[in-house]
């Protein structure tokens, strides 16, 4: 790499000032009104809206009341849609709809609807509505967008409706959609709309009939590449069924399963062009029926993507995901077998339903966010670990006193901003449904717990209380009182719709209305400490139900603000000499619907005057809906090598309860540009007629030259084609420096030859190094396998194999590979334990001396063979007459490798002779002495 700098002075003239953005959206007035298009096509998206920062409208009326629509008392910060409706005619009836969602949900709202044109007076109101306070959802009186007049726009008025001086404005989403295409099942047999609703016989409002057996089919005429169904259901259990197939009739392939009881929110996907719905009754009995909605899209149907998770998360993780700031959790733990929680960030395909979390398993946390595709329910015993809280949640809910293995816990005290400390979640299980009994009393137990100042808990749960109970009532979510069977409304069946998560069944919010989470929430003091904990595990008594659960839990909100701080200059590192003049940039991840006011303190090893100068306040607030501030800030060129110097701005929010970290900004200072080009390698490598990225960094635009064989020579990142071997330079504009650097780019026919360090016959236990000989430096190569390889990516590893081994070493560069192979051959030999090396028995005894290796294919001679039960055998028995040295000598089968050891053995002669006569005769006090 040859890096070359290029400092210039850079005279400039910089007016920065501390800019605030608390502009009112651009559709604020009647005459900027967002156009939706002609409707009902396109003017029904999940586009999200906001009304922050809008002012009044006050120049449509000559007279001032008739400014204020008639239901509503006010007009305070009001943004304006438009849309026509066909010329032709083709739709004149319409359902309108303004929902409170998106990242700041607007608060309790109303809305207007007029036909005419923007000017004085030229506007007549046609509805009006406001939310009533909680509700997230207004839907305009089909009387009054029934009928409208072909060819002409009508305009939709959105405002907050506060009660105080302070706003409750937000985002909301716009809906100008056509009257639902209704359908009664065994009253109509076919529809070929693109969307519609489709009940039992008894309609919205009534049960359906004894004995039916009905089909209906559902075949758009417009081009249709998915059919989504959706469907809520209320059906006597196992007797009352329906069925789906993915076709004209019911011989076209069958999606899903036959559902009946309860149930909400069931989806499905056909493909095929057209689905065909199957209803039947028995014979006494009804229930309140079912509703399936439809959409076609000409697209085909999306497919599952697994959500991004993190498995055995850091905490930091785990903090970032539960969405909430990080100094108001403190001593997070986690007892969990490896592999059973995650952290997750989800996809709009995951149908989860969730945008980041956290998941608790009592198995596998990546089984848990793959498709619903098949019966097969995998299950998976971690660990024997238990929790005293569920062994009393599942003794309270079945009368038992249960085993429990699993569990899978997380822990953390919360500090409280407000009166309130609140988590949505959903809990799944394959306990549900699918291919295992269902015990429900019995069944897989979950439970969130809350402790601490001014909590009544329960004293079976240790004085905690559990908030994971029914909304509204007391009742502990669990498989006997979340199912198909009983609070149906709560629950939501997935099993085999080929989407997400891997669970048979989930728990929702009532009937998925306004969402799929539930909400686990406490009543706290402001400033006191809570305790929060999260479980889950398996529990069995013995009886069959088996398979896994998790929890999926995430926005914990313990009243502070649900915003993140974020900060950035132009460039990704500043330089003195370069970056002289710049901005800081502080973002807000989401607007707020009040003022939030942070205080600053600035750190870090740069010195403020000395280093940098920065103009911003100890204070800064962002006023409401502003997401934006710019401070200058100049970088001073000391001359002094100073090495990389840091800003480090920390903010802090006071919630009532003292100043809180809210963020921190790190900014680094360097002497010199960090400007390079291919990562500082000098030479790449390609095959001949193939290209190669190039890459470049630590400048803000880039030139690369020469140009005519780079794709695009002004990014930072092109790919050259060259014909022949030769140098490209990157030229790099850092503030008021101009940086080069070069590679060589060397076009080449890749070789590969493999040599290893010895004979290639080795014993189990030895190792070999092997060489992958090569052209290109060593770039690109990777070994297979990589068992006993102590580094598969490397050009020299030592082979470690226990088997007879083929290695490959492939090598890989731009635009081809190469490969070439060697055997490793492994004879198994097994060296037994020697007996002492020296050892010393009696005349007679025997001595073991080694120990036995059975069913091991080495060969083993002890010698001398004489006075030896089996020479051949490692535990040979030697019955040693006299002293004899044993040497043993072991040899792999193949004879690769042998080894000796010797045992000498002394033996001490065993007879005892007694000297003089056999008798002797003594007088009393009398002695004689015995020799032997």
């Amino acid at each position: 790499m040859i890096r070359r700098f290029l400092f210039f002075l850079l005279f400039a003239f910089s007016f920065f000032s501390n800019r605030t953005h608390a502009q009112a959206p651009a559709y604020d007035e009647c005459s900027t009104a967002i156009q939706l298009g002609i409707a009902p096509m396109g003017t029904c998206t999940t586009t999200e809206y906001t009304n922050v920062n809008a002012t009044l409208t006050d120049n449509l009326f000559s007279v001032p009341a008739d400014n204020i629509p008639t239901c509503w008392s006010s007009v305070n910060h009001d943004v304006w849609f438009e849309f026509q409706t066909p010329a032709d005619g083709s739709f004149v009836d319409f359902e309108i709809k303004i929902t409170s969602t998106g990242s700041n949900p607007i608060g309790q709202f109303k809305a207007a609807l007029y036909r005419g044109e923007c000017l004085v007076d030229e506007l007549a109101e046609l509805s009006c509505a406001v939310a009533a306070a909680g509700e997230t959802e207004i839907k305009f009186d089909a009387a009054t967008t029934t009928g409208l007049t072909p060819g002409i726009s009508y305009f939709i008025r959105v405002d907050d409706q506060s009660s105080t001086a302070t706003p409750v404005w937000g985002t909301f989403n716009v809906c100008v959609d056509s009257l639902p295409n209704i359908n009664l099942m065994c009253d109509a047999t076919n529809s070929t709309a693109s969307s519609g609703l489709l009940y039992d016989s008894g309609g919205a409002d009534g049960n359906y009939q004894n004995n039916e057996n009905c089909t209906f089919t559902i075949c758009p005429t417009a081009p249709t590449g998915c059919i989504s169904l959706s469907v809520n259901y209320d059906t006597e259990d196992t007797y009352d069924e329906l069925h789906f197939y993915d076709g004209a009739n019911i011989f076209a392939p069958q999606i899903g399963t036959n559902i009946s009881a309860g149930g909400t929110c069931y989806s499905l996907q056909a493909t095929s062009g057209c689905v065909t719905i199957q209803w039947e009754s028995d014979v006494s009995i009804t229930y309140p029926g079912f509703e399936v909605a439809w959409e076609s899209s000409a697209t085909p149907c999306p497919s599952f993507i697994n959500p991004d998770i993190t498995t055995s998360p850091s905490e930091a993780l785990i903090l970032e995901k539960l969405k909430t700031l990080p100094s108001a959790i403190s001593n997070l733990t986690v007892n969990c077998a490896d592999g059973a929680h995650a952290t997750f960030d989800n996809t709009d395909n995951s149908h989860l339903f969730m945008d980041k979390g956290v998941v608790l398993t009592t198995g596998s946390a990546d089984y848990a966010f793959t498709a619903n595709d098949e019966l097969n329910d995998a299950t998976t015993d971690n660990n024997n670990n238990t929790d005293p809280d569920l062994i009393a949640l599942s003794s309270f809910l079945s009368g038992f006193q249960p085993s429990m293995t699993d569990a899978c816990i997380l822990e953390m005290d919360v500090l409280a901003a407000s009166d309130q400390i609140s988590m949505e979640y959903i809990f799944g299980s394959d306990e549900y449904l699918g291919n295992v009994y269902f015990n429900p009393e019995t069944s897989d137990v979950v439970g969130i717990w809350i402790s601490g100042a001014g909590i009544v808990g329960d004293p079976i749960y240790n004085n905690q209380q559990l908030i994971s109970v029914i909304p509204n009532t007391t009742t502990p979510v669990h498989l006997s009182t979340i199912s198909n069977i009983n609070n149906f409304e709560y629950f939501r069946y997935n099993s085999l719709t080929d989407l997400g998560p891997r669970y048979d069944g989930l728990t929702t919010d009532f009937n998925s209305i306004e969402k799929k989470t539930l909400t686990a929430s406490a009543q706290v003091q402001q400033c006191s400490t809570y305790h929060v904990k999260v479980a889950i595990a398996d529990t069995d008594l013995g009886f069959f139900g088996e398979g896994d659960s998790g929890i999926f839990f995430g926005d914990l909100d313990v009243g502070l603000p649900n915003t993140t701080l974020t900060g950035t200059t132009s460039y990704d590192y500043l330089v003195e000499g370069c970056t002289n003049l710049d901005e800081l940039n502080l973002n807000l991840s989401n607007p707020l619907g009040e003022d939030l006011t942070l205080q600053l303190q600035i750190g870090g090893t740069a010195d403020l005057g000395t280093d940098y100068t920065l103009t911003i306040p100890n204070n800064i607030t962002f006023t409401a809906g502003q997401t934006n501030m710019n401070f200058p800030i100049t970088v001073l060129n000391d001359g002094i090598m100073e090495g990389t110097e840091t800003i480090e701005l920390n903010f802090t929010y006071d919630f009532g309860c003292g100043a809180s970290n809210f963020a921190t900004i790190v900014i680094e200072i360097l002497d010199d540009p960090l400007f390079m080009a291919a990562n500082g390698v000098d030479t790449l490598f390609v095959c001949s007629g193939n290209g190669i990225q190039l890459n470049a960094s630590g400048a803000l635009t880039y030139t690369w030259s020469p140009a005519a064989t780079l794709n695009n020579p002004n990014i930072a990142n092109p790919i050259a084609f060259p014909a022949a071997s030769q140098t490209y330079m990157v030229t790099g504009i850092l503030g008021g420096c101009t940086l080069t650097d070069e590679v060589f780019v060397e076009v080449v026919d890749p070789a590969i030859n493999i040599t290893a360090s010895g004979n290639t016959h080795i014993c189990e236990g030895e190792n070999i190094q092997l060489t992958a000989n090569n052209n290109v430096n060593n770039l690109g190569i990777s070994w297979s396998p990589s068992t006993g390889l102590d580094n598969p990516n490397s050009s020299t590893p030592i082979a470690s194999p226990s088997l007879s081994t083929t290695y490959t070493a492939t090598l890989s560069i731009a635009g081809c590979s190469i490969s070439d192979q060697i055997t490793i051959n492994v004879d198994p030999f097994e060296f037994p334990t020697i007996a002492a090396a020296d050892t010393i028995i009696c005349l007679g005894d025997s001595l073991v001396l080694a120990s036995a290796t059975p069913n091991s294919m080495t060969n083993y001679v002890w010698s001398p063979a004489a006075e030896i039960t089996n020479p051949n055998e490692s535990d040979a028995i030697a019955y040693p007459t006299a002293n004899t040295l044993y040497t043993l000598t072991a040899t792999s089968p193949n004879a690769y490798c042998s080894q000796t050891a010797t045992v000498n053995v002394e033996v001490v002669p065993a007879t005892l002779e007694i000297q003089g006569g056999n008798n002797y005769e003594l007088c009393l006090g009398e002695t004689v002495d015995l020799t032997a």
